[in-house]
């Protein structure tokens, strides 16, 4: 659901990147004040594990043709909350955007608004909300395919009134956000299936935490930080390689409702070329996910 540049006037642009701004800097602000120690491998993470699965376009058995990835938005605020999550996905998008041309920079703002902003807090008033009086795995798995669900159409949605605004759209607002919206919503099942099994993944690995910081601790999480980075440095680097090459839901709407123009094929990348730029890029990501948990957690020590 990257916008391109072509998609999005400067007069949606310039609100996108205010909006977008304001949300980031408060979400910095309130997530200093719950950020810990033990908190910090976990965001270095799933902001690498995040930003490679984003590059992982997977087809979609109900749409031949079409493709998909994980945004990643609810997963990061189920596990992180709302506000730590907003700052992550907005990383990642700017690292996607200025290293890898994935969404344009005029388009960065409305991005990070769609996919960080509303996925990660939709995401987690849902979530919350479902768990909270339905307990247990059964109420995790509700809470999560409700909230991916709407999180991914209301992204979708949102998207689409930004292209319409910017003069981009041929067709009706209601026939373009059905479009978006209704593919999109498909594509949120398969978005719970994969937040729920990371979910385990890290329940299992992850070690617990314990009132003092023992040096078993630290060991632990240490271990867990480093299974986590080279499980996504694996998956961006190689397996993004074999990812499909079919339309994302972006893509498949813009060919449906003429927003983009034909271009010609690029000349494909080696898959060496592939692989070093995917490992670079979600070692950096891990890297600045640490960073700003980190500054977080020292503001957080200062404050008190």
């Amino acid at each position: 659901m990257h916008m391109p540049d072509v998609l999005v006037s400067p007069a949606v642009a310039v609100p996108g990147f205010v909006a977008s701004a304001a949300a980031i800097g408060w979400s910095c602000r309130k997530a200093a004040k719950e950020m810990d120690d033990r908190r910090i491998p976990l965001m270095g993470v799933l902001g690498a594990f995040v930003f490679a699965a984003q590059m992982i376009n997977l087809p979609v058995l109900l749409l031949p043709g079409v493709s998909w990835h994980l945004i990643g938005g609810v997963l990061m605020a189920a596990m992180l909350g709302p506000y730590a999550a907003c700052v992550v996905m907005a990383a990642i998008l700017v690292i996607q955007a200025l290293l890898l041309g994935d969404g344009g920079r005029l388009a960065l703002g409305c991005n990070i608004f769609n996919m960080g902003v509303i996925c990660c807090f939709l995401g987690y008033a849902i979530y919350s909300a479902v768990t909270s009086w339905w307990a247990g795995f059964s109420g995790r798995a509700a809470g999560v395919l409700l909230a991916a669900v709407a999180s991914s159409a209301a992204a979708a949605l949102a998207a689409a009134v930004e292209i319409h605004l910017s003069g981009r759209n041929p067709v009706s607002l209601a026939s373009a956000a059905w479009l978006m919206g209704s593919v999109h919503a498909l594509f949120g099942v398969g978005e719970a299936v994969l937040t729920l099994a990371v979910m385990a993944f890290v329940a299992k690995a992850r070690p617990a935490a314990v009132p003092e910081r023992t040096a078993a601790e630290r060991t632990a999480m240490r271990k867990f930080a480093i299974v986590g980075l080279v499980v996504s440095l694996l998956i961006g680097g190689v397996v993004s390689f074999y990812a499909s090459e079919f339309p994302d839901g972006l893509e498949y709407a813009a060919g449906k409702l003429n927003w983009l123009p034909a271009e010609e094929d690029a000349e494909a990348a080696s898959f060496m070329q592939n692989a070093l730029m995917g490992l670079l890029t979600t070692g950096f990501a891990f890297a600045v996910s640490l960073v700003a948990a980190s500054a977080m957690s020292r503001g957080r020590a200062s404050a008190h």
